[in-house]
C-alpha cells in the first residue's frame, strides 16, 4: 500500500487533463470516430465563428463564448475571451463582462502566468462584487489559491482558504462555503496530508446534499475524492461506506437521466474508480474474493467506448495492489508498465521514483533482491532528494513513522492552540460582556436615583411657605446661643418674619451677594437681634441656612427654566446670591444630594 498518495495526485491530474480536453462533452463528438474528428472539429469551429460573425446580442455573446470552451488551452481561446469581453460591453451586458474576467483568470492559471493570473483575478473578484454574483467571486478566489497550492505554498493557501470560508459563512452563501470546503481539500491532498481531507469533503458532500439538490451530478467529485482520500489514509471501513453511497447516486442518476440533458451520458469511468477503489480495501482488509469481484465489475466497464483513458489508472493500480497480495507478481508488474505507459502517451507528469519504488518492492517479493538494490541505488541518483533509499528498509520505515506521528503531532498541537486561544477569546468576551451589564445596570440604576433627586428638587423650589410661616426648630439646626429660640416664636416674631418673607418673595433680597443680617435689619428697620430671633423661632433655621435655601431654590429654578441655559454653573450661581463658587457647590450637594452640574445634566435628561 506505499505510495498511495503519489498515485492518489497523479490520478487528480489525469482528471483534470481528461476534462481540460474535452471528455466529458455531451455534443456529437463524442460518436466522431477518430479518423473523421479533425475534419468534424474543424466543421464545428467554422460553424461557430460564423454565428459569431453574423448574429447579434446575445446569440452572438453565446457563440463567442463558446468558441472559447472551444479552443480552450490555447492562444486562441485568449482572442476570443478579448472578443467576448469587448462585444458585452458593448452590448452592455454583465452577465458576459464578468464570464469574460473569469475565464481569464483560469487562463492565466493554467498558462501558467502569476501576474496576470492576480491581475485578472483582482479584476475578475470586483467585478463580481459589485454585481453581486458571489458565487463567481468564490470561484475565482478558488482559481487565486489553487496557483498557491500548485507552487507548494500551502500555508499560505490555507490561510486564504480561512478568509474565504469566513466571508462565505458572513455572506450565507453556499457556492463558496462548498468552493472552500474542496480546495481546502485539494490543498491538504497536495500538501500530502490526506486525512485532513476528510472534513472538509465530508462538509462539501453535506451542503450540496441539503442546499442544492438539483446539483447532485457534481457529488461525483466529490465522492472520487473522499473514497481515494480515505482510502490512502486506511480508513477502509468509511471508505466502503462512502463507495455505498456513491454508487447509490450513480445508480439513481442511470435510473432518471432518460428524457433529460444527461441522456447520452455515461458514469461507467466513475464506476471504474469506484470499483477499483472498493477493491483496494477488500484488499487491504484481506477480503480476496470481494477484491475480484470488484475489479471484475470495473473490467466490465473499461470496455466502454466512452470511457477516458485517465479513469483507467486507479483500475490499473488495484490490479497492482491485489496481484501483490496474491503473489501474481508479473501480473503486477504488467499493470505497472500500463501505468507508467499511459502517464507517458498522455504527457503527464510520471512519478517516476514512486513507480519504479512499487517495482523495486515487487523484485524484491519475487526474491530478486540484487535486481531490487540496483533499482533503488538508479532511482537515488536519479533524485538526490532520496538519499535515504540506501538506507537500511528498517530505518526507512522508523523515519515515515516518525515523519507521520510529527506531522499529527504538529497538527494535534496547532487544533490545542486554537481552542485554547478559541476559549480565551470567548471567556473574555462573556466576561466583559457581563462586565458592562453590571455597569450599565448600576449606571441606570444611579441616574434613576439621580433623577429622582431632580424631581424632589424640583418640586421643593417650587414650594411656596404657608400662611403660618413660623414652626418650631429642628434639633440639628446649628443656632448660635445669643439666637436661642427660646420657647417658640410669639406674635412679634411672626410679625417680624411675615415681613422678611414678603421681602424675599417680591425682591428677592437673597440673590445680593452682600446681603446680611445687619444689612438686612437696616433695611426693614428692626433691631438685628430681634430680627435674628424671629427668623430662628419661626423657620427653624439660622439666618445663613434660611438665606441659603432661597438661593438654591432659586438656583434650581433659573436651572430649569429655558431662557438662562446659557448661564454656567458659575452664572447660575451668582444670579441665586452666592458670592463664593466653593460654597455653592458645597451648600447645593447638601440641600438637593447632587453637585450642580450632575444636577442639571438629569434635569436636562428629564
Amino acid at each position: 500500500m506505499k505510495h498511495l498518495l503519489t498515485m492518489l495526485l497523479f490520478y487528480l491530474s489525469c482528471f483534470a487533463t481528461g476534462q481540460n480536453n474535452g471528455l466529458y462533452q455531451k455534443d456529437s463528438l463524442q460518436a466522431v470516430t477518430e479518423p473523421d474528428l479533425q475534419v468534424t472539429e474543424t466543421i464545428l469551429a467554422d460553424s461557430l465563428a460564423q454565428l459569431a460573425s453574423t448574429k447579434q446580442g446575445e446569440e452572438k455573446l453565446s457563440a463567442i463564448y463558446d468558441l472559447v470552451k472551444f479552443y480552450a488551452g490555447t492562444e486562441k481561446a485568449l482572442h476570443y475571451m478579448n472578443m467576448l469581453e469587448q462585444e458585452a460591453l458593448r452590448y452592455g451586458d454583465d452577465s458576459f463582462v464578468g464570464a469574460a474576467y473569469m475565464l481569464k483568470t483560469m487562463y492565466y492559471l493554467e498558462l501558467p502566468n502569476p501576474d496576470s493570473l492576480r491581475w485578472w483575478g483582482a479584476i475578475s473578484k470586483e467585478y463580481s462584487l459589485q454585481h453581486k454574483r458571489y458565487d463567481r467571486y468564490f470561484m475565482v478566489e478558488g482559481y487565486l489559491i489553487q496557483s498557491y497550492i500548485n507552487n507548494g505554498d500551502y500555508k499560505l493557501a490555507q490561510f486564504r482558504i480561512g478568509q474565504m470560508l469566513m466571508k462565505a459563512l458572513e455572506w450565507r452563501n453556499i457556492d463558496g462555503e462548498m468552493t472552500a470546503y474542496e480546495i481546502m481539500a485539494m490543498a491538504y491532498i497536495a500538501a500530502k496530508q490526506p486525512g485532513e481531507a476528510i472534513e472538509p469533503l465530508k462538509k462539501a458532500i453535506g451542503l450540496l446534499n441539503k442546499y442544492a439538490p438539483d446539483r447532485k451530478l457534481f457529488l461525483n467529485d466529490y465522492y472520487l475524492l473522499l473514497v481515494q482520500v480515505l482510502v490512502e489514509s486506511k480508513n477502509y471501513t468509511q471508505a466502503l461506506e462512502y463507495t455505498a453511497q456513491w454508487e447509490q447516486l450513480l445508480d439513481n442518476f442511470d435510473a432518471t437521466k432518460k428524457g433529460t440533458e444527461y441522456e447520452n451520458l455515461s458514469v461507467d469511468d466513475q464506476r471504474i474508480v469506484m470499483e477499483a477503489n472498493r477493491s483496494m480495501c477488500y484488499t487491504a482488509t484481506g477480503q480476496t474474493a470481494l477484491s475480484k469481484q470488484s475489479l471484475d465489475k470495473a473490467a466490465a466497464f473499461s470496455q466502454s467506448q466512452e470511457i477516458a483513458a485517465a479513469f483507467l489508472q486507479p483500475f490499473y493500480h488495484a490490479n497492482v495492489v491485489y496481484n501483490r497480495g496474491q503473489n501474481n507478481n508479473q501480473q503486477a508488474i504488467a499493470y505497472l508498465d500500463k501505468m507508467i505507459r499511459f502517464a507517458m502517451d498522455n504527457q503527464q507528469d510520471v512519478p517516476w521514483i514512486d513507480f519504479q519504488l512499487i517495482r523495486s518492492d515487487i523484485l524484491a517479493d519475487m526474491g530478486q533482491h540484487e535486481e531490487a538494490y540496483n533499482l533503488r541505488r538508479q532511482m537515488n541518483q536519479r533524485n538526490d532528494s532520496l538519499n535515504t533509499l540506501l538506507f537500511p528498509q528498517q530505518v526507512q520505515e522508523i523515519r515515515t513513522i516518525y515523519e507521520v506521528d510529527k506531522i499529527e503531532a504538529e497538527a494535534k498541537m496547532k487544533e490545542v492552540q486554537y481552542r485554547n486561544r478559541l476559549t480565551l477569546i470567548l471567556t473574555v468576551a462573556i466576561l466583559s460582556l457581563l462586565a458592562l451589564a453590571v455597569i450599565g445596570y448600576f449606571y441606570r440604576k444611579k441616574q434613576v436615583a439621580y433623577r429622582e433627586l431632580v424631581r424632589k428638587g424640583q418640586q421643593w423650589a417650587e414650594i411656596i411657605p404657608p400662611e403660618d410661616i413660623c414652626t418650631n426648630p429642628e434639633e440639628d439646626e446649628a443656632v448660635s446661643p445669643d439666637e436661642s429660640p427660646g420657647n417658640g416664636p410669639d406674635l412679634s416674631d411672626v410679625a417680624v418674619m411675615e415681613q422678611v418673607e414678603q421681602l424675599m418673595k417680591e425682591k428677592k433680597l437673597y440673590t445680593n451677594t452682600e446681603l446680611t443680617l445687619d444689612t438686612l435689619s437696616n433695611t426693614i428697620g428692626i433691631n438685628r437681634y430681634y430680627l435674628s430671633k424671629a427668623v430662628n423661632r419661626c423657620s427653624g433655621k439660622s439666618f445663613t441656612a434660611y438665606i441659603n435655601e432661597h438661593r438654591i431654590k432659586e438656583a434650581i429654578r433659573l436651572m430649569s427654566d429655558k431662557k438662562t441655559n446659557n448661564l454656567s454653573i458659575d452664572g447660575i450661581a451668582y444670579e441665586s446670591g452666592f458670592a463664593d463658587r466653593t460654597n455653592f457647590y458645597r451648600v447645593f450637594k447638601k440641600m438637593t444630594g447632587l453637585p450642580p452640574a450632575t444636577f442639571r445634566s438629569n434635569l436636562q435628561a428629564n
